[in-house]
């Protein structure tokens, strides 16, 4: 009972010196509002103290703006991202320009051998001689059969084209009806009047200008051993007035069924 009695007479005296201290600042302030509104009247002076109350402290000017910060460092890269659509098609472009016409090859079966020389030579020669080709070699079959077709430019002069075979002529090649030398595979007379420079080929074609065919050449069969041969075209002069000259020389060689 003593110590409730105790503890109830020590919240009153707490009390009691908080309202004296509140009461305390309470006349500080008027006193201080008193000596500053000093020579007003009493009215004017408690509104003057109000509104020093309630007026709010004055802000300052602001202040400069600091100077920007250094950039930060870069991120890492990100993810590459989907592939986009694909895109409508373009327009076609224009046509190209048209090729140059293929090398005829003869209308037959078979593994067909080629060779060409373009460059032009000339001989004086009346017997058959090699002018550098065209040359190529190919296995006969067992039926011994082959085709051959070949074609020549000659200019210049009348000239003269044999084939041979393993460096002989080859067997069934003629003399063009007494026209030319024996084993001539095709000749052209190109001094006749309004004579052409080709290209002339087998097969050999009797006419007022030799005994050829004039363009593309057509293929002429000959009958030789089974097994692997060479062949190669030869050349001779008329031994007219000029040496004859060859160019653009062809030969296709088939092995026949």
């Amino acid at each position: 009972m003593k110590r409730l009695v105790a503890a109830a007479l020590v919240a009153v005296l707490a009390l009691a010196c908080s309202v004296t201290a509140a009461q305390a600042g309470t006349t500080a302030n008027k006193r201080t509002c008193a000596a500053k509104t000093k020579g007003r009247n009493t009215a004017s002076r408690r509104a003057a103290c109000r509104a020093q109350r309630r007026k709010p402290a004055r802000r300052g000017a602001r202040g400069k703006q600091g100077r920007p910060g250094r950039a930060g460092r870069p991120g890492s890269q990100g993810a590459q991202g989907p592939a986009g659509a694909q895109g409508p098609a373009g327009p076609q472009g224009p046509a190209g320009p048209k090729g140059d016409r293929g090398e005829p090859g003869p209308p037959q079966p078979g593994a067909t051998r080629y060779a060409v020389v373009r460059d032009a030579t000339s001989t004086p020669s009346t017997a058959f001689v090699p002018l550098g080709g065209p040359s190529l070699t190919i296995t006969a079959p067992a039926s011994g059969t082959i085709q051959v077709a070949a074609s020549v430019e000659i200019a210049d002069d009348d000239g003269l084209v044999s084939l041979y075979e393993d460096g002989r002529p080859i067997a069934g090649q003629g003399d063009c009806a007494g026209l030319a030398a024996p084993g001539t595979l095709f000749t052209a007379y190109v001094t006749n009047p309004g004579g052409l420079s080709g290209p002339w080929g087998t097969p050999g074609t009797i006419s007022s200008f030799g005994c050829a065919t004039l363009g593309p050449p057509g293929p002429v069969t000959f009958q030789t051993r089974p097994g692997e041969h060479m062949y190669e075209l030869f050349y001779a002069s008329c031994g007219c007035t000029t040496d004859p000259t060859f160019s653009n020389r062809k030969l296709w060689v088939t092995p026949m069924p």
